[in-house]
């Protein structure tokens, strides 16, 4: 019985100097800072990831601001050159006073004073309306 108690002793006695022969190297400085050192580029890697993430959405919802104000504001010049097409046409059938025009003679004869109110050789001055 001696011999089994020295024995399972010997065998606890190796375990433990193979527990410390392990156990060395995992409270090693070299292997700590290894592992703090790939911690931290996982880190700068990731929060690299994340901040070119935002950096895109934000440069995203700059653009699309930007497109819309292009079209409000492209939209608005169409708007005022329809309404400078209006007044132009309006002013013109006044010229003509089409409403009051009864014959084809008449129209003639209001399109050809029309002009020669346009020429400025014929009237020796500039045009009041032109195109």
């Amino acid at each position: 019985m001696r011999s089994l108690f020295q024995h399972l002793q010997g065998m606890k006695a190796r375990t433990t100097a193979t527990g410390r022969h392990l156990a060395a190297p995992i409270r090693g400085p070299v292997l700590w800072l290894t592992l703090c050192g790939g911690l931290l580029v996982a880190a700068i890697f990731v929060g690299t990831i994340m901040m070119t993430g935002e950096f895109r959405e934000r440069a995203l919802r700059n653009s699309e601001r930007e497109l819309e104000n292009t079209v409000l504001l492209l939209a608005r010049h169409f708007d005022q050159q329809f309404d400078d097409s209006d007044t132009l046409a309006d002013d013109v059938i006044s010229r003509l006073q089409i409403s009051g025009i009864a014959s084809e003679k008449r129209i003639s004869e209001t399109c050809r004073k029309f002009r020669s109110a346009r020429d400025p050789e014929v009237q020796g001055r500039r045009p009041v309306l032109s195109w």
